[in-house]
């Protein structure tokens, strides 16, 4: 065994393994010799490290303090990056490791008493260090605790209310406090009950025991509530209707206030005697005046006796009320048009409520409604009257029907007059036929283009591409406007060789069709030659939504399109364009 060039051991071979003891750092080979031979031969070099151990810091934080304080800290003094630190109270840990950084650490607020230290330790060589010093948390125990008893209710005028401490410990000082605020009152324990004094102030009173050598403290459990029942002042009123309707019977009600358990009334009318309940039934006359004086047994009421007097009684006639309902501007109107409704009643007393009716559902409330009608309707108001006398709570105002002028949608077809399917140059002539009645206009389209002046029913035209599309577009006409429907049909040209084809000897496909927006131009041009293609795509309106140029390799095309996700579904036009001629294809997006 050498270290470096050292040898350091000497062992001969057992045909085994060898074990040539424990060495410290250093560079080691082994060097084997043949004996008989002479010869050597050197192994590969093991590294033997000596790992250092963690920096040495000091535990703070010895403390005494009273039980059930929140604690005291425990610090290390400084700490290294990359290592962890334990706490232990005795032999058992506390708390998970904290790692280390660059300044000290704090483990917190310790409240157990015992003797803290700290372990060091590199996670990645394992190697510990117990760090200096301790930190040893003393706990002094506070005062016993007793049960806070005593306190109550008391007027005003009486005297205070006595508070006691179920037990005590001799030494020990007690002292009061209300809302936690000291009353000024101590008292020394006697190791038995003691009497706190009587207090006068409401609130909630706690205890605080203070062991006087030691400082420490214990709150009592428990309170008493002190609390003052202050003079009372009765009140009464009279409830009731001021206005009423003549010859019916009302009732009058008292709203009382601090009259006690029993409290006497007695009522009059008119300063004549009426009844002594808490409540007066009777038939009023015009102008009358109630009056009623209440006695209460209230606790300390103030004063005992208190009166009221109710404002003159009107009575009034009974009335049945009524409501008519006007429409602006009137009741047969274009789609569109908003029509208000208003309301006029008599007998609708000072608050009336109005609830507007719409073809049998209520539609809302207030003296006036407005609505854009969609369709026929029939509206009323229903009031609900607050006049006192009414003969009934509600009425319904008269119907008022409102009629909608509705412009005609034309409904058509376009008729062939001619065949639709034709050969190139033919004339193809296409008829409108609107089945409902009224006044239109027509305007014919090919090929999402407006044709200038084909604004009869007959249309005649010969210039068509194979599945060229063609549009008419019907718009009626009346008071209230006109609305426009559209039809369309495709002509087929049988001089073109077929949908899909380029030249004569050409075969090019869209697959698939129709599609979700991605699809493929492939087929032969009918040539052999290396040449450019152009692609173009546009709506049925003519807007171009795709271009492109590619190159097709003797003759041969095999490009895909990747149309965008915003295009709207439906018919699209492309034109593919090379030297062997131009052609059109439809194709239908689905996305």
């Amino acid at each position: 065994l050498l270290n470096g060039a050292t040898s350091v051991g000497v062992l001969g071979g057992t045909g085994s393994h060898l074990n040539f003891g424990v060495f410290p750092a250093g560079s080691y080979s082994i060097k084997a010799t043949d004996s008989k031979t002479g010869c050597t031969n050197t192994g590969s070099t093991l590294t033997v490290t000596a790992n250092p151990l963690p920096g040495t810091y000091t535990v703070t934080g010895s403390a005494n303090f009273c039980a059930g304080d929140t604690g005291r800290h425990v610090m290390l003094s400084g700490s290294d990056a990359g290592i962890n630190y334990q706490l232990f109270n005795g032999g058992g840990m506390v708390g998970a490791a904290l790692p280390g950084g660059t300044g000290g650490l704090d483990f917190g607020l310790k409240a157990v008493a015992g003797t803290y230290t700290v372990v060091a330790m590199d996670p990645v060589t394992s190697c510990t260090n117990l760090m200096f010093s301790s930190a040893v948390l003393n706990v002094t125990p506070a005062p016993s605790v007793y049960t806070v008893g005593g306190g109550g209710s008391r007027c005003s005028t009486d005297a205070g209310v006595a508070i006691n401490l179920g037990g005590s410990d001799i030494g020990t000082k007690y002292e009061v406090f209300i809302g936690g605020v000291p009353d000024g009152s101590f008292w020394a324990g006697t190791g038995l009950s003691i009497y706190l004094g009587a207090h006068t102030g409401a609130g909630t009173y706690n205890v605080i025991a203070t062991n006087p050598t030691t400082g420490c403290k214990s709150n009592m459990a428990g309170s008493a509530t002190v609390t003052i029942r202050p003079s009372n002042t009765p009140d009464v009123a009279i409830n009731g209707a001021g206005t009423v309707c003549s010859g019916v019977s009302n009732t009058y009600t008292l709203a009382v206030t601090n009259g006690g358990t029993a409290p006497a009334f007695l009522w009059k009318v008119n300063g004549i005697t009426a009844g002594s309940g808490s409540s007066l039934m009777y038939v009023p006359a015009n102008g009358d005046i109630l009056s009623v004086t209440m006695t209460s047994n209230a606790d300390c009421p103030l004063p005992a006796k208190v009166s009221n007097t109710f404002p003159a009684i009107t009575v009034n006639p009974s009335q049945l009320p009524a409501a008519t309902v006007t429409a602006t501007p009137g009741t047969f109107v274009c789609p569109g048009t908003n029509v208000t409704f208003n309301v006029t009643s008599v007998y609708g007393g000072t608050a009336p409520v109005y609830s507007w009716i719409q073809n049998g559902v209520p539609v809302g409330t207030g003296s006036s409604y407005s609505v854009t009608p969609a369709d026929s309707i029939v509206v009323f108001c229903q009031l609900y009257s607050s006049y006192t006398c009414r003969t009934a709570d509600y009425v319904l105002s008269n119907n008022i029907p409102v009629a909608i002028n509705e412009p005609v949608l034309p409904v058509f077809m376009i008729s062939e007059i001619t065949s639709t399917s034709v050969n190139k140059g033919d004339a193809v002539t296409l008829k409108a036929i609107v089945s409902n009645a009224g006044s239109f206009t027509y305007q014919w389209y090919v090929h999402g283009n407006l044709m200038a002046g084909q604004t009869n029913p007959t249309f005649t035209y010969n210039y068509y591409n194979n599945q060229e599309v063609v549009k008419c577009v019907v718009t009626s006409h009346g008071v209230c406007g006109g609305l426009s429907s559209t039809q369309s049909t495709l002509i087929t040209v049988r001089d073109n060789t077929g949908v899909g084809q380029i030249g004569k000897s050409g075969d090019v496909r869209v697959v698939p069709n129709p599609n979700k927006g991605t699809f493929t131009v492939k087929g032969s041009l009918g040539t052999t030659m290396d040449e450019e293609v152009s692609l173009e795509i546009t709506n049925m309106i003519g807007q171009v939504v795709y271009t492109n140029r590619v190159m097709a390799h003797n003759g041969t095309i095999n490009q895909q399109v990747q149309l965008s996700n915003t295009l709207a579904n439906g018919m699209y036009l492309l034109n593919v364009r090379s030297a062997a001629g131009t052609d059109v294809f439809h194709f239908v997006l689905e996305q």
